[in-house]
């Protein structure tokens, strides 16, 4: 059954030394037992896990004996590949790069911190697929986990052919930066590429429809999202909002996505908004899937102020209780509360 899920990486303050220092707000410090309370407590059914060495809560699943992780992890249901190295995927023609995969923000932060002494913020993609793999084993579900991959930064079949291989349930998200790695112009070609390389989709509602940060152009997830709920794709949906980090990229778009978020804390209007016409399709094709609201703190803080642990909660509820508002026809699997 659908569940609502949220990812342990909404949860890193704006404040780069709140992040390491602040051991109430900032998800880096809290163990298994602190985040499935938050994430129950804000109304979610389940937690996406995204790889990173520095979250408590991941160094002690991989510490965990097998019979440890299964009670620990009971409400993980989905897995998050580690950015590093893997985001920035580069076009067929070399001509259309804004950025080199090299120059990347994500390979510069990633040098900067490894000069800064903090190689283990965040493993390189391949390298966190095979911690995630293992948590998966330890926490022994009877059926593949659900991963949310990065397709190869170069675009080559054979590549993501061994992630999906290795991982039956892998899904990427749809953006015009993969569409030109993988030289598809239209719906149906970057479906097809989907076939051919094994993956699902996680329908991403600001990444479907921001602007390129590699190539120039956006997709129409009017077009998209459709033609990938027919040709039944769509595994998963990520709502996202607050997210600031594509300011440089697409101001409008970030901006839009601070809207939409106002209007889920607050039971507002999303007439007219990429979300809302996201939501309208889904009801429309009567999809049913793991939604995970992707709204990080960081961004909320940006926009909000800083927030206490209190208000984070607050606001995650209400959140919450819109989604599932919008999709009423989702009979939600949510997991009865720990004693």
């Amino acid at each position: 059954m659908p569940r609502l899920l949220t990812p342990n990486a909404n949860y890193i303050p704006a404040s780069a030394r709140d992040i390491f220092t602040d051991r109430e707000r900032s998800a880096l410090h809290w163990d298994i037992g602190q985040l499935t309370h938050i994430a129950q407590a804000s109304g979610y059914d389940g937690i996406e896990l995204h790889d990173s060495r520095l979250f408590k809560h991941n160094r002690q699943l991989r510490r965990a004996t097998s019979q440890q992780a299964s009670v620990l992890g009971r409400l993980i249901f989905s897995f998050h590949e580690s950015w590093v190295d893997v985001s920035d995927p580069q076009p067929i023609d070399p001509a259309q790069a804004r950025i080199q995969a090299t120059g990347s923000w994500a390979a510069q932060t990633k040098a900067a911190l490894q000069r800064a002494g903090h190689r283990a913020v965040f493993r390189p993609g391949p390298d966190s697929l095979d911690h995630l793999g293992a948590i998966e084993q330890k926490l022994g579900r009877p059926d593949p986990m659900q991963y949310a991959m990065y397709p190869n930064v170069r675009g080559l079949r054979t590549v993501d052919q061994a992630k999906t291989a290795r991982h039956p349930n892998s899904n990427i998200q749809p953006t015009i930066d993969v569409a030109a790695a993988w030289g598809t112009e239209t719906p149906e070609e970057f479906i097809e590429e989907m076939r051919i390389r094994r993956y699902g989709g996680i329908w991403p509602s600001f990444h479907g429809d921001r602007k390129g940060k590699v190539v120039d152009g956006r997709m129409s997830h009017e077009e998209y999202l459709p033609a990938m709920l027919e040709a039944g794709l769509v595994r998963a949906v990520h709502v996202e909002v607050f997210r600031n980090d594509f300011t440089r990229f697409d101001p409008g778009r970030t901006e839009l996505s601070i809207q939409e978020g106002r209007a889920l804390q607050n039971d507002g209007k999303l007439a007219g908004t990429p979300l809302d016409s996201t939501f309208s399709m889904l009801r429309d094709a009567n999809w049913a899937g793991d939604v995970t609201i992707e709204s990080p703190l960081g961004g909320m803080e940006s926009a909000l102020g800083k927030l206490s642990i209190p208000n984070v909660i607050d606001l995650h509820s209400e959140m919450t209780a819109s989604v599932r508002a919008q999709l009423p026809h989702i009979n939600w699997d949510t997991p009865p509360q720990a004693a």
